[in-house]
């Protein structure tokens, strides 16, 4: 095992001491003296050079002398405080110093504070922070188990999970894995953890059974449900429904083909086909009629075709003249616009440069701004007439279009009034001529009046068929929809039994999943009692091997919770009593206990700076360097006895 012992400490300007060096060899001693001659300050000098901190592990203290006024005694003085170990007898020496910060700066010849610095120092060479803890920490292997091993007070104020790790390794306590696989009673819930954990299967089981639960609480009122359902349903005679479906089905087709029959066979059919044929028949002789009178005409004019030319060469000739006229409305547009772009061309090239004077204050610009504002006129003046030729271009090519497209009009218009004239021409030709007389057919008009007569006669009473026909199909197609209402009744009704069926089915389903359910949830509360099990099976493991490092110190390692589990936690005890009720000399000697069964897991042992001493008699046990700092008033200066 390592050994660290102190074999000096010095203290320079560290709180209320100016100067103190104490030489212990190595060795455990007692310091004495009354309250305020500096035990503390030299317990708190040792943890600032280790750790930074003082004896109650706060970084933040006051650490340079001060005056009655609570004010820096001396603002030049350099705080520092050094320690000579032997680390297996191999010297180790540390120092740290603080100072304060005074800078001066320019044009002010008094110094300003600054704040302020520190130095480290590992075997009297300066040393960067990181260095120096670095150095510190190789001493035990951490930081914080240095700590551990040289404060009673600091595994306590641990939290509770660091503490329990620290225990944990201490202990070697072998993982979950490791305990379940050394007894067979806990191989379904090592099969189960997977490789997870037991808090992760341990969370993954409850939520599972929660769910499970929900399920189970809702498949009974599921399961109501559907007796309410189905108690309707399963007191019909659906063999009955049937039959009565199969004669409906009958019955509804023969009342469909005796309908069908009657309107194949109906007088309103017979008439319809002779006041058919009639009226074919009259069509047939008016056809035949004129026929013969076309061949009695003459080859006089058609005077309405000959019109209707006219007027269509009349239309003609005013649509082509106001299309002239659009044309020429277009190309007067034209020019002026173009008349207007040289113009503008015109204007732009007759600007002149009048730039030379500023704009806000009307003075004379210089050569060089001026000879910039010309530039920029010039350019703006160059853009604006090649804008105004582009444009003027365009609008004499379009103008050039619509002049050629107004002359092509204008022939155009010509040769229309030359149609037009023609087709008034021919008109009054036509008018002139004389057209010859035409007669009918013998008898036309006498047969054109029988047929239409019985035309006339067969619709009236085809109507009057019609009217009874339509009744007659009425009554049937009312007598139809009736079965059809009836027939879609008992449907329904017989649509009973496949929801019966369904119900059923869906009963044994939720019969099936409630046993599946409660499997289920069965083989979940056997996985969780087990869990329960390894936990108190761990609890006796994990608590026997903590508790065997120590001679007086005890920890709870599990808490019982009013449900039954178990709830880690890792409390210190002495005799059934916690940590926080017990009074401070006890809490001493089971920190010197912890140190001592911990200097075993880190194969270290440290120099403790034991302070409030007094509170303890007969200290035993410890097997390292101990130094008590106890209060004695008959020592009004510390007193150093060497053990």
């Amino acid at each position: 095992m390592k050994t660290i012992l102190l074999q000096s400490l010095r203290l320079e300007h560290f709180k209320g001491v100016a100067a103190l060096t104490l030489d212990f060899g190595g060795h455990s001693c007692a310091i004495y003296g009354e309250n305020a001659t500096g035990k503390s300050s030299i317990r708190d000098a040792w943890t600032w050079l280790l750790f930074g901190k003082d004896g109650s592990g706060a970084s933040s203290f006051e650490i340079k002398p001060v005056n009655g006024a609570g004010e820096v005694a001396d603002h030049n003085a350099i705080t520092s405080v050094s320690a000579v170990l032997t680390v297996d007898g191999a010297e180790k020496k540390l120092r740290r110093t603080w100072y304060e910060k005074w800078t001066t700066r320019r044009g002010n010849p008094e110094p300003v504070y600054d704040g302020n610095t520190g130095d480290f120092y590992v075997d009297d060479v300066p040393c960067k922070k990181a260095t120096y803890q670095a150095a510190i920490k190789e001493l035990v292997g951490t930081e914080d188990g240095f700590h551990l091993l040289t404060d009673t007070d600091a595994f306590a104020a641990l939290d509770w999970r660091k503490r329990r790790s620290v225990l944990f390794d201490a202990a070697h306590v072998a993982g979950d894995r490791e305990l379940m696989g050394d007894n067979p009673h806990f191989a379904p819930l090592l099969e189960a953890m997977g490789s997870g954990d037991l808090d992760t299967l341990t969370a993954r089981l409850n939520a599972q059974r929660r769910e499970l639960q929900g399920k189970r609480d809702s498949i009974p009122v599921r399961l109501d449900e559907l007796e309410r359902s189905a108690k309707p349903l399963a007191g019909v005679d659906y063999d009955r429904l049937e039959k009565e479906l199969a004669d409906l089905t009958g019955e509804r087709q023969t009342a469909s083909d005796d309908l069908a029959a009657y309107r194949a066979g109906s007088a309103e059919d017979r008439l319809w086909a002779q006041l058919t044929a009639a009226t074919l028949e009259k069509s047939e002789l008016q056809r035949e009629n004129d026929q013969y009178r076309a061949g009695q005409r003459t080859d006089a004019p058609d005077l309405p075709a000959l019109e209707q030319a006219a007027e269509a060469a009349r239309q003609r000739a005013a649509g082509q003249i106001a299309y002239i006229t659009r044309l020429q409305e277009r190309v007067a547009d034209y020019e002026t616009s173009l008349a207007e772009a040289q113009q503008r061309w015109r204007d732009i090239n007759r600007e002149r440069f009048t730039g030379s004077t500023c704009p806000t204050c009307g003075q004379t610009l210089p050569p060089q701004q001026q000879e910039e504002a010309k530039q920029r006129f010039q350019a703006d003046k160059e853009a604006r007439l090649s804008r105004a030729v582009t444009e003027g271009k365009r609008l004499s090519n379009r103008l050039t279009e619509e002049r050629e497209r107004l002359e092509e009009a204008k022939e155009q218009a010509q040769a229309l009034h030359a149609q037009q004239d023609e087709a008034e021409n021919q008109l009054a030709r036509g008018k002139r001529a004389q057209p010859g007389a035409v007669s009918d057919l013998p008898e036309y008009r006498a047969k054109l009046a029988d047929i239409e007569a019985r035309i006339a006669d067969l619709t009236e009473r085809h109507t009057a068929a019609e009217q009874d026909s339509l009744s007659a199909q009425q009554e049937k197609l009312a007598d139809l929809r009736g079965m059809d209402e009836e027939i879609r009744r008992v449907q329904e009704r017989l649509a009973g039994r496949e929801q019966l069926e369904t119900l059923r089915r869906r009963r044994e389903e939720l019969v099936s999943q409630q046993k599946a359910v409660a499997a289920r949830m069965a083989e979940l509360e056997n996985l969780l009692y087990l869990a329960d099990e390894f936990l108190r099976y761990k609890v006796e493991r994990v608590e026997q091997s903590v508790n065997s490092l120590f001679r007086e110190a005890r920890f709870r390692l599990f808490r019982e919770q009013v449900n039954g589990g178990l709830e880690p936690c890792c409390d210190i005890t002495y005799d059934g009593v916690p940590w926080g009720s017990l009074n401070d000399g006890r809490k001493i000697t089971l920190g010197l206990d912890i140190i001592d069964g911990l200097a075993w897991h880190y194969g270290v042992r440290a120099p403790v700076l034991l302070d409030n001493a007094e509170a303890v008699t007969g200290l035993t046990g410890y097997n390292g360097q101990l130094i008590r700092l106890t209060v004695s008033e008959q020592d009004k200066e510390l007193r150093f006895v060497q053990e």
